[in-house]
């Protein structure tokens, strides 16, 4: 599982429910923050 590797480092909340429902979430989850993580958004200027 290399996308559950490039998160570990993140604080995220315990994920609950089924294993079925745990696993899916965790595979949802590592895939679009290790997609994320590779290309994040661009930075939006803040005007004061």
């Amino acid at each position: 599982m290399r996308d559950g590797v490039a998160i570990t480092h993140l604080d995220l909340p315990t994920l609950t429910g089924s294993k079925r429902q745990i696993g899916w979430a965790t595979t949802v989850r590592a895939g679009r923050l290790a997609a994320w993580t590779a290309n994040p958004p661009p930075r939006t200027l803040r005007q004061h």
